[in-house]
């Protein structure tokens, strides 16, 4: 948890598997909703609307990895003119941080994140190169196979956050699986198996000349009459 005085209060969770951020003690607020974002040095790390005076937004594990290193945050909240920004100091982070990464299944650290930083902030510079930071177009989507094992529990949705390189082609290469919810049910290992066979619009390298990085998110649900017929 970090407090400061005459700012909101940020607290970092697990929830029953799922990196959480909350947003606490915000201003009040005459709308339904508000916008906030939370960017770390020059790199905006995540953007959500919220209902009401506080907000949770569920994160990859690459932000929260972000946020155990320390330094300077600037939480915007765009519910008024002009916004309200906040530069929050946050120490160093890493031994409450990692309890928070450990208790949802991630990794605590990974040699991806640098460049994942490095794409979201040249995307965030890229306004007269909008082409090459355009939200990802499939030519073939991944479609992973509901997992037998999370059949079995009676799981009947997942959630994975995978980070993979583009390559000239469309197709991706050495993908990786930064968040997966819930975890031990095989739908990271399905989300990998998938990628295979998917293929994107191709995108330009980055400007040293290798494969750019690019990230998303898969959402599987089970099949709920079929599971039925089947006796599950």
């Amino acid at each position: 948890m970090l407090a400061y005085e005459g700012a909101p209060i940020l607290t970092a969770r697990c929830a029953s598997g799922l990196l959480q951020v909350i947003i606490g003690d915000l201003p009040p607020v005459t709308s339904e909703t508000r916008e906030l974002s939370l960017e770390y040095g020059d790199a905006k790390l995540t953007h959500w609307r919220v209902m009401g005076g506080s907000g949770v937004t569920d994160l990859n594990a690459m932000t929260m990895r972000t946020l155990m290193a320390g330094g300077e945050l600037i939480l915007t909240v765009r519910d008024s003119q002009p916004p309200r920004r906040y530069r929050l100091h946050a120490p160093v982070m890493s031994p409450a941080i990692g309890r928070v990464l450990s208790a949802c299944g991630a990794a605590l650290s990974s040699d991806r994140d640098a460049a994942v930083r490095a794409r979201l902030l040249m995307a965030e510079q890229a306004e007269n190169r909008p082409s090459d930071f355009a939200p990802i177009t499939w030519v073939r989507r991944p479609l992973p196979q509901y997992p037998e094992t999370a059949l079995q529990r009676d799981v009947i949705s997942g959630l994975i956050v995978l980070n993979c390189y583009a390559k000239a082609d469309g197709g991706l290469r050495d993908c990786v699986v930064d968040t997966e919810y819930p975890v031990g049910f095989d739908f990271g290992a399905e989300a990998l198996r998938s990628t295979r066979d998917a293929r994107m619009t191709p995108r330009p390298a980055d400007p040293n000349g290798t494969d750019p990085m690019v990230s998303f998110s898969l959402f599987l649900q089970a099949d709920l009459p079929k599971r039925d017929r089947a006796g599950h």
